[in-house]
């Protein structure tokens, strides 16, 4: 598979860019970063070797069958059209991209070249995650009812990315954290969201993030099967915080903890437990991707899954930003 790789813009592309020099089936053929100034930032220790001054030089100059896009999330979007438009797949971090209107079309030509969209949503590929996923599916919680989910994370101001605090290039904490709360409790229920109840992002005083920065966003969604799903992924741990994933699911027998690395089953009648893990894929997200495209493998996480968690996080960003209480999450 020869990759090209646009964007530098977040530090979870040195993920990629190592995933892809490791595995012997894949073949960095271009690196872009088409702001000058997010070129000198660029660790150097990574060893990467920018090729091109714009994707569309790689698109004119070069042979390649796929992209992996890590630039700033609301430029993520237009680049993933781009790409599919030209034939090729395409592998992003979370988000995918900033607004519905993107993802309908993002789909649209997806499908209709039968090309690869995979979003990195590594919390899946864990042993707990698949653990988690399988005593729900299994319903040893019974009916789930009720989840709660937190995903606090740190401001980390003057080191995280400060394109993250411009106007129009982060396009909303819900969008940029939740989803992976939310693709986790799809996928252990088996069940869609149908409805945002109500979502809220905000400003914090006296935080140095400006105000329109959505630093704290909670959500309230409902399922297709009648459970509800309340979210709080924010970034408010303070600095030296540890603050994992914490997952709460509650069902007509009893409730499921996890968070992330540990899981905890309570029965009624019964006391708590800690439950022994299972193992999860054994690769990273990066490599589901890569064997989708270069031998057609079956997915661990397929494109039409990206796309329905991404919906459901679009939908909760959009109903934070607009205030709308009772929002449906469109069928992608």
């Amino acid at each position: 598979m020869k990759l090209a790789i646009v964007g530098f813009r977040h530090g979870h592309v040195g993920a990629i860019y190592q995933e892809a020099q490791q595995l012997d089936f894949v073949e960095v053929v271009a690196c872009v970063e088409e702001d000058p100034a997010a070129r000198a930032g660029i660790p150097q220790d990574l060893g990467v070797e920018l090729t091109h001054d714009t994707f569309d030089q790689v698109l004119d100059e070069v042979e390649f069958d796929a992209v992996a896009c890590v630039d700033y999330y609301a430029k993520r979007g237009p680049t993933v059209l781009k790409a599919l438009a030209a034939g090729k797949h395409v592998v992003t971090d979370k988000p995918l991209c900033t607004t519905v209107d993107q993802l309908r079309e993002i789909a649209r030509l997806a499908r209709g070249k039968n090309l690869v969209v995979h979003v990195d949503l590594t919390m899946r590929y864990s042993a707990a995650a698949c653990t988690f996923v399988k005593l729900v599916r299994e319903g040893t919680i019974g009916e789930v009812a009720s989840a709660v989910v937190f995903g606090q994370h740190g401001l980390a101001w003057g080191t995280r990315p400060g394109w993250y605090f411009e106007e129009s290039k982060h396009g909303g904490t819900l969008n940029d954290i939740m989803i992976h709360g939310l693709d986790l409790v799809r996928w252990a229920t088996g069940s869609e969201f149908t409805r945002v109840i109500a979502a809220e992002g905000s400003s914090l005083q006296d935080s140095p993030a400006p105000s329109f920065f959505q630093q704290s966003a909670q959500c309230f969604l409902s399922l297709e099967s009648g459970a509800r799903m309340f979210g709080d992924a924010s970034y408010l741990a303070p600095a030296g915080h540890q603050a994992p994933w914490r997952f709460y699911l509650w069902g007509s027998q009893g409730h499921l903890y996890f968070d992330t690395a540990t899981l905890e089953l309570q029965r009624a009648g019964e006391p708590a437990a800690p439950v022994e893990l299972v193992a999860g894929p054994n690769m990273s997200p990066f490599e589901d991707f890569a064997r989708q495209v270069q031998f057609g493998a079956e997915p661990f996480l397929s494109r039409e899954e990206c796309f329905k968690s991404t919906m459901a996080a679009l939908t909760a960003q959009k109903a934070a930003d607009t205030g709308a209480r009772d929002l449906p999450v469109e069928a992608i």
